[in-house]
């Protein structure tokens, strides 16, 4: 008795996951001269230490209900780094943000340089980003960054730039026939503005940057916003502020910062999710043995930010996630199953494809034979024409630990695979050791998978923190799915992953709800240059 599940191995999971850090981006509704944003002038405390104090000084310029904020600093000097230039060619090669990449375009043309030459004049020393949603009036924005003064006369020309009114006695331009608005700071004694830019017809946060009202409360001043900007693991580069729930004082804030060739992001959060989520019970000792060897490996414990993640991103580019937790979903009997899983990709012994997706229950024995009858059915259901006797692989329950396995042969999930005797799909129940307080239901394709899913899962491990923690390897991914399984992998994906080393991810809950975590991204390093003429 043999089995196999129709999975699709996901091309695009470390794409997705290493652009992690972008997917909170400001939406391509943003003005063209928008794409990416940082601080109001620093003061010499602020300006030294990279920390979230930069964060706390850019929040004392905005309203407390703004949606989002982004605050960055030196963006010309991260952009030339190794890790921006990879992911920036990776954004290029997959075609991401196509509105506002050619809205960038087209002004680093009306400003007669290259995009990335306006980008580093415009948005490379210092930039504030803020935003509003609101449902009945639209959404607003402004945006204030430090430019030479040429650089900003040569914005105000490029877009002409014509005087409109004054707000509270200071000068504001309006440009593009109205859309925007403008307003331009000098610092005294230096060779350097301020532009503050907003929409035409919402200029409500745009007046805020330019004269803030002393009556106003600022984000600042909220002690939520400053509980959770104080767990924020690590210093960064960027940092970014965004409200979750309008009617909840739910947020995110996140921590960007460029090292060599890695892109890390660290983020803590009071969410909902936080509030549903278990206890931290993975640790790094058992997640280390179920990743070694592994191109892709994820733990959970309930839907967490970084599950809530993944599910999102299956719903496109990353269906084949679900291909075998699918089969998990209609269960019936949710009370023998736990907010617990694990999820692995692999190269199995004999070259094959080995992937497993496990949950925890905490009774194998009344799970066992509701798990047999549920994946009697499901197969069945799924392949009518190849396997039309459930009974024939419902064991009832016997022997649990005894990995059941169907073969596949017959359908059209072999001719994925390069040896059609290796269409298998199988699944087993294991009890715990007698120390651990659960036992495991694991499925997947390729029976050595399961049996080593279940052993590592079911082995004693010290007391678990994390709530998550996954780990891929997109050039180990590559080279397993071109040497194993015959897929319609696009080269423009296969190339992508072929640029990225290693992408990780590890969330743990602080309370009932709060949690921290990051997720970094390595991208391969890129060819040393070619020795220089004659040297």
């Amino acid at each position: 008795m043999k089995f196999r599940t129709p999975f699709i191995p996901m091309a695009a999971i470390v794409c997705a996951a290493s652009l992690i850090a972008l997917r909170d981006a400001p939406p391509d509704t943003a003005p063209p001269a928008l794409p990416a944003p940082a601080p109001p002038a620093l003061d010499a405390e602020v300006a030294a230490p990279r920390v979230p104090a930069l964060l706390r000084h850019a929040a004392e310029s905005a309203p407390s209900d703004v949606t989002t904020l982004i605050v960055a600093r030196d963006l010309a000097e991260a952009r030339n780094s190794d890790a921006c230039k990879s992911a920036l060619s990776i954004v290029e090669t997959l075609d991401l943000f196509p509105s506002s990449r050619s809205a960038w375009a087209a002004l680093a043309k009306q400003l007669g340089m290259p995009p990335e030459q306006a980008f580093d004049e415009l948005l490379g020393e210092q930039v504030l980003f803020i935003s509003r949603d609101n449902a009945e009036a639209g959404a607003s924005w402004a945006l204030t960054s430090r430019v030479s003064i040429a650089s900003a006369k040569r914005l105000g020309a490029a877009l002409g730039a014509t005087p409109r009114s004054q707000f509270d006695g200071l000068p504001v331009y309006a440009m593009e026939n109205g859309a925007f608005v403008l307003h331009i700071r000098s610092e005294k004694g230096t060779n350097t503005a301020w532009i503050t830019v907003g929409p035409g017809n919402r200029t409500d946060l745009f007046r805020h940057l330019i004269a803030p009202d002393a009556n106003t409360r600022s984000l600042a001043s909220e002690a939520p916003f400053n509980d959770l900007i104080a767990a924020l693991p690590e210093a960064g580069d960027a940092f970014l502020y965004r409200r979750l729930s309008p009617a909840e004082p739910d947020f995110a804030v996140g921590a960007i910062r460029v090292a060599g060739d890695s892109l890390i992001t660290t983020y803590a959060a009071r969410s909902a999710i936080a509030r549903k989520m278990p206890d931290g019970v993975w640790s790094r000792q058992q997640f280390d043995a179920l990743n070694r060897g592994a191109a892709i490996t994820v733990v959970e414990s309930g839907q967490t930010s970084a599950g809530r993640f993944l599910d999102a991103a299956a719903d496109g580019t990353l269906g084949p996630i679900k291909g075998i937790a699918a089969l998990f979903q209609p269960f019936s009997k949710r009370h023998l199953l736990t907010p617990r899983s694990a999820f692995t990709i692999r190269r199995a012994p004999g070259n094959d494809l080995g992937v497993a997706y496990a949950v925890a229950t905490p009774d194998t024995d009344a799970l066992a034979p509701e798990a047999d009858q549920f994946m009697a059915a499901q197969l069945a259901a799924l392949f009518p024409k190849n396997i039309n006797a459930a009974d024939r692989i419902d064991p009832g329950g016997l022997a649990p630990e005894a990995t059941r396995t169907v073969s596949l042969r017959g359908t059209g999930v072999a001719g994925l695979f390069r040896d059609k005797d290796a269409a298998v799909f199988a699944w087993s129940l294991t009890p715990n050791d007698g120390q651990s307080p659960t036992g495991w239901w694991t499925a997947g394709i390729n029976p050595d998978a399961i049996e080593r899913t279940a052993r590592v899962l079911t082995s004693n491990a010290e007391p678990g923190q994390w709530s998550a923690i996954g780990e891929a390897r997109p050039v180990d991914l590559a080279a397993l799915l071109e040497s194993t399984v015959i897929l319609p992998i696009s080269p423009t994906a296969l190339s992508v992953m072929h640029r990225i080393d290693r992408v990780t991810l590890s969330e743990r809950r602080l309370s009932p709800e709060k949690v921290v975590g990051s997720v970094s991204v390595d991208f391969v390093p890129p060819p040393p240059a070619p020795p220089a003429p004659g040297g």
